[in-house]
């Protein structure tokens, strides 16, 4: 395969700053070119996210140890403070990540006449864990079992985190560094799957979206000169899928998977934007929280049965907000039919004495827009219902009145899944669509010994539910000019208003499954 560009250009820097590295950073050589970079990146947040064993902590002490010399290439390039400098280094625990991991790192590349006394012996404090410099700067060892009140009270230079840290400590860590204006660093794998580090930094950092003050680098094992080719395959070869993505190639996966493992974050599940026809049937559903912003989902189904998720409204817990926005939303259109989670009947909205059902049936009235019905509540049919909807049906004959990307395989004309998202309507459908995983063991020895949780995480599912009211109504494409229908029976639009009482659902009566 050859090499690009971008590639030569690195291997180049690295052969002739070689020299120029081992005197800025001693004994140590960069792993690879992009270790390089992030050295002399000049940025206020560094993260290298890496596979096992691929050189990030290796990496990242040199990095920290340059600082406290002074010969980091940032304060040679006049970018940042001399020492003497106050930094912190973080582990996971004091046993493994600090004992076994981080201590022998710095001893290993801590030149000794940087060192209080000339000597590791002399520099390092053991009941403190403190490792001190001649000129008067220290870095302190800390582990993310600690106490989160151990993390605050100081200002430091920089921060150092190998491995990710929970969201706490890291939000502690960033006011330690404010008032020096500090450096954060992280290297991690993604060991514990997709995270906050992932929602926060990884994806904004894959789309474009990431400030100019964070600067982002990522290798797998095969970008480790030190280790043979040969070694990493015979290593895959004992691991699951989800251990290979993130032990071999530093990416980040879902352990326990996808409960929606057929969805896919490109065209023709998703479209930037699409405005469904007013001819196609619509649909809403809405899930009310006491504490958290309502849910609602609109859906239309086209005449070829599938379902086009344009629109959602997840902004408040206020219900006259959110049926304004709904109504703003609908843009005239008259819903086929509105779902709401009984589950609010028991919500006393506002302590008014009134469900916060009741309001939402007041609120949508006056707002010229379809009483609710109760949701179907069975969790599992439901989320068996959606499933089916990302699959992909080769002999579905849509209604393709969005053009596919032309980049998409020649074969998909021929077929397609049921549903359909827009990106600029529903974003937060589609960031939970994203994290719907089934929940994760209690720890790695429960992994071992027993079987897959079977059930999904319940967390930040919201409109999630709203897609599986939804499918679980079984909704169908509606001719305007047939008779209107309910989920309780057929109507027949005569002269007198009556009921073809032969035609009555099976769930006319008691057909509530709350």
């Amino acid at each position: 395969m050859a090499l690009s560009a971008s590639d030569i250009t690195r291997a180049r820097l690295i052969n002739r700053r070689s020299i120029e590295g081992l005197r800025y950073l001693d004994a140590y050589k960069p792993v690879n070119a992009k270790a390089w970079e992030f050295h002399t990146t000049f940025a206020k947040v560094r993260c290298l996210f890496c596979a096992n064993q691929a050189g990030k902590t290796h990496t990242g002490a040199a990095d920290a140890i340059a600082l406290q010399n002074g010969t980091h290439p940032w304060q040679r390039a006049g970018k940042f403070r001399p020492p003497p400098l106050e930094g912190r280094a973080c582990g996971v625990d004091f046993p493994s990540g600090v004992q076994k991991i981080l201590l022998p790192k710095f001893r290993e590349l801590c030149n000794p006449r940087y060192l209080k006394g000339g000597s590791w012996k002399s520099a390092y404090s053991v009941r403190h864990r403190v490792l001190s410099w001649a000129d008067g700067g220290f870095v302190e060892f800390m582990s993310y079992d600690q106490d989160l009140d151990t993390f605050g009270g100081v200002q430091r230079d920089w921060i150092w985190c190998d491995e990710e840290p929970p969201q706490v400590i890291r939000a502690e860590n960033q006011m330690r560094l404010m008032a020096r204006s500090g450096i954060e660093v992280f290297t991690m794998t993604f060991v514990n799957g997709i995270t906050w580090v992932y929602d926060e930094i990884y994806e904004p950092w894959l789309e474009g979206r990431l400030s100019d003050t964070t600067k982002c680098w990522s290798w797998s094992l095969y970008e480790n000169p030190h280790i043979q080719k040969e070694e990493i395959d015979e290593k895959r070869k004992g691991l699951s899928d989800a251990d290979v993505q993130i032990r071999i190639f530093g990416r980040p996966v879902h352990r326990t998977g996808l409960v929606f493992e057929n969805f896919r974050r490109r065209r023709p599940w998703l479209y930037p934007h699409f405005d469904p026809p007013p001819d196609w049937t619509t649909y809403v559903a809405i899930d009310p929280h006491p504490r958290k912003n309502h849910a609602v989902l609109v859906v239309d189904v086209s005449p070829s049965g599938e379902r086009w998720a344009w629109a959602e409204v997840y902004k408040s817990n206020d219900v006259d907000e959110t049926c304004d926005e709904l109504k703003v939303k609908l843009g005239g259109r008259t819903p086929h039919l509105v779902v709401i989670d009984a589950a609010c009947k028991g919500f006393d909205y506002k302590k008014g004495g009134i469900s916060v059902y009741e309001y939402y049936c007041e609120a949508l009235a006056e707002r010229g827009i379809l009483e609710p019905e109760d949701a179907f509540k069975d969790r599992d049919a439901r989320v068996i219902a959606t499933r089916k909807l990302f699959d992909w049906d080769p002999d579905l004959k849509t209604d393709r009145f969005i053009p596919y990307d032309p980049s998409d395989p020649p074969a998909m004309p021929t077929g397609g899944p049921l549903l359909h998202i827009s990106e600029q309507g529903c974003p937060t459908l589609l960031w939970q669509l994203a994290r719907y995983i089934y929940p994760t063991y209690a720890s790695r020895k429960t992994e071992d010994r027993q079987d897959a949780p079977g059930k999904p995480r319940k967390k930040d599912d919201d409109l999630i539910d709203c897609l599986g009211y939804i499918e679980a109504e079984e909704p169908q494409w509606v001719s305007m000019s047939a008779p209107v229908q309910n989920r309780h029976r057929y109507v027949d639009d005569d002269e007198f208003g009556g009921v073809d009482e032969e035609s009555a659902s099976e769930f006319d009566t008691d057909w509530r499954l709350a």
